[in-house]
């Protein structure tokens, strides 16, 4: 709710959606953000399987888990040769400063499992059928 409503891809909520209740902001990022979103990830995951691109698969899990090595992974996946030193430093840094400044998330996993209803999960994993070659359980959502 501090980020601006026009910085989300493709979606333009009206100048009331904070004014919304909670059940009905969430309905709308079910109903208009989600399809966007699986739809995007249909692209990458498919760009994949195709090895239309080469790609390495990050989740926040991982990265939460272990960033030093996630942030290794990457850098070498890029051909950036970085020593643990200087990543740790990195991360040092950004612990230093104010999440307005750096953006980090709040850093928490699972929330769509505690703040989605199941009827709205419901709708999304439904989404999902149409993309029946994507596996989206990287996301949360289970094989069907």
């Amino acid at each position: 709710m501090r980020e601006s409503l026009f910085n989300i891809p493709a979606l333009y909520p009206s100048n009331r959606f904070r004014e919304f209740d909670q059940v009905a902001q969430f309905d709308y990022l079910v109903e208009a953000a989600a399809p966007w979103y699986l739809s995007y990830y249909a692209s990458w995951h498919i760009a994949d399987t195709r090895r239309i691109v080469d790609m390495l698969w990050v989740t926040y899990e991982d990265a939460r888990s272990d960033w030093l090595g996630t942030i290794r992974s990457v850098m070498s996946f890029c051909g950036i040769e970085c020593a643990d030193h200087q990543i740790s430093q990195a991360l040092e840094s950004m612990s230093d400063k104010p999440q307005s400044q750096t953006r980090i998330n709040v850093g928490l996993t699972g929330r769509g499992l505690t703040l989605l209803s199941a009827e709205q999960r419901g709708r999304v994993s439904r989404m999902a059928r149409f993309y029946p070659e994507v596996d989206f359980s990287r996301i949360g959502i289970p094989a069907r």
